[in-house]
């Protein structure tokens, strides 16, 4: 049921993504609440470490405005998360 659930959450992170790359400000404020959501996802471990930093990766990778935002809002949800995940895995 979780993986359902985060699916649901990544697929809705990517269309809200893309409406805003369309210039919509209604779905970059909805893109900003689901990457906060995303990131509370991740500090309960229901993403993945390797799944952020894909979803991380392909935001930088595709540079723009709407993107710089969605990735300051990851890294502010849980980037001191997967920082210590990191100390603690050496």
């Amino acid at each position: 049921m979780s993986t359902e659930i985060v699916g649901l959450v990544l697929d809705d992170f990517d269309e809200s993504r893309l409406r805003a790359m369309a210039g919509d400000s209604v779905a970059l404020a909805a893109a900003l609440h689901t990457a906060v959501y995303v990131a509370e996802l991740v500090k309960f471990k229901l993403i993945s470490a390797p799944t952020i930093f894909g979803l991380l990766k392909q935001l930088i990778d595709d540079f723009a405005n709407v993107h710089v935002y969605l990735v300051c809002a990851l890294l502010d949800g849980c980037g001191k998360f997967l920082y210590g995940e990191a100390l603690m895995s050496y």
